[in-house]
């Protein structure tokens, strides 16, 4: 973890944190495709199972950001 003066190790940091968060969704998104390809399931399902992959993305993200900071 960057020491808190280090301002320039903390913006590498951010910013591979935040690609990292972007790369999550995007692969939730091909997941969330697939699944719905290859399963014939209520559309609800589908709907709850993006919200909690794309949640859970955000929210680890943030998690990491904050301890960055």
């Amino acid at each position: 973890m960057p020491e808190p003066h280090d301002e320039a190790a903390f913006e590498r940091a951010r910013k591979r944190t935040v690609l990292a968060g972007g790369l999550l969704v995007v692969a939730c998104l091909i997941a969330e495709t697939v699944l719905v390809m290859t399963t014939h399931w209520p559309a609800w399902i589908y709907v709850v199972t993006l919200v909690v992959l794309i949640g859970a993305s955000v929210v680890g993200a943030a998690l990491t950001l904050r301890d960055l900071g």
